[in-house]
Formats: structure tokens, sequence, C-alpha cells
């Protein structure tokens, strides 16, 4: 069945095939669920092979619904999906670190958010965060505030997507340096796994879901792509 998602195949399959190193990575999580949507797989197979994974959850997520759910209230419940989620990728709550900006504000918080991220980091550190050109106020927002962070720190920055596969458009891709990692059997169970912890987005008991299958399509291909961004060497 054609999909209106296929515009990307062409992009995807140029995207150069990556093995991701051991080390230490800082994920960035504009939402609860982005990051099991955008770096699931990558996640579950950074964890099951040693290396360190935090993650910054920028907000809890409780304006998902703001007709329908009351903000604190909908907060609580996303924040415990998200960490029933990250524990299925093999991540442990003291792993986490909640920073309660409220959603749909984050590019208010931008520059404190860029220092707390470089708090975080060092040269060896591999940031992951969404795009800056995501489609969505927050993403981009994080996607700023990680990339300032990464040139403060001098480290690597790899950027996801997820609204982009939706609302751009291929040309908008050009000239970025796009890999991709395999999602395999056993991380691809994993992701599943956690993606069905955030019922709050799946199956909402009032409103339709935010994640529908449409949404979700890319969440299920068998690789997961980043827009790559190294260091900057002196003298170069």
């Amino acid at each position: 069945m054609k999909s209106s998602l296929d515009r990307w195949t062409d992009v995807r399959e140029s995207a150069t095939l990556v093995t991701p190193n051991v080390g230490r990575y800082l994920v960035v999580a504009p939402h609860p669920d982005d990051e099991v949507l955008t770096v699931g797989g990558l996640l579950a197979r950074l964890v099951r092979a040693g290396s360190d994974v935090e993650v910054l959850a920028v907000t809890d997520g409780g304006n998902a619904y703001p007709k329908d759910y009351e903000h604190d209230a909908l907060a609580r419940v996303r924040r415990a999906e998200q960490t029933d989620a990250l524990g299925r990728l093999g991540i442990r709550p003291d792993r986490v670190t909640w920073l309660g900006i409220r959603d749909g504000s984050v590019a208010d918080h931008e520059i404190e958010l860029s220092e707390r991220i470089s708090c975080e980091s060092d040269p060896g550190t591999t940031i992951v965060a969404p795009w800056v050109h995501d489609v969505h106020p927050d993403h981009e927002a994080v996607g700023r505030a990680a990339a300032r962070a990464a040139r403060l720190v001098g480290c690597s920055l790899w950027s996801s997507l997820f609204w982009a596969w939706h609302h751009a458009e291929p040309r908008d891709l050009g000239g970025v340096d796009l890999v991709r990692v395999g999602v395999d059997g056993r991380s691809r169970h994993a992701k599943q796994a956690a993606l069905a912890c955030h019922a709050s987005q799946l199956e909402p008991p009032v409103g339709a879901p935010i994640l529908d299958d449409w949404t979700l399509e890319p969440s299920q291909w068998d690789s997961e792509y980043f827009i790559v961004n190294r260091p900057e060497v002196p003298g170069r």
C-alpha cells in the first residue's frame, strides 16, 4: 500500500548505515514518548552494548490535550508512562532527569536549557536531540539548545527527526550528513514495548489520539535516522 511518506524513500536509502560507538550519550527529549518514537531502537541497542545513556526529559507533556485534561494531572500520568517506557529500553529512573518545563513554552527557556545540556556534557558525549527543523516549536527549541551546547562543549550532535517526516520535504534535507542505525529484532521488540507504555497518547479516554497509524509510521521503520554534526577541529 502506498504511503504519503514514500516520498522519503530515496532519502532513506541514501543514508549511510553506521554502527554507534559504545560511549556516553545524552538524549534530550522534548516530551514523554519522543525518545521512544525517534531513538528507541538506538537506546535499546546502546544500553545492551554497555553505553552510558542519560535522558533529559524537558517537559512532562501535560498540555497534550488542553481542552480535555488538566495540565498537572496529565503530566503526572505522562511522567509515569515515560519511566515505564524507558525501563523497557533498559534505562533506570536514576538515569533520567526531569526538568519540568511546561510544554509549548520550551523556546522561552532555550538559553537555560542549553546551559543545562552543556553542564551534562563533555567532549566525549554524543548529544541526541531533535533536529532544529523538526516542524514543532518545542522540538525545534530543544534542537537549537542542543546545537548550541554541542558547539560550546565541542561534542558530537545526532539530530533525530519525527514531525519532519510528516511535514517537511526531501529537499529540506539537502546537504545534511544523514546516517541510519539499523533496528534489529531485539531492539524493535523493546521499542514497541516501550511505545505501548504511552497509553495516554495512543488511546486517550477522551478525544482523538495524538499517535495514530499515520503519525506512528516512521517508528515502524527498520532504521532510525540522524543528521550528524561533529565537533569542529581547530585549524580546519
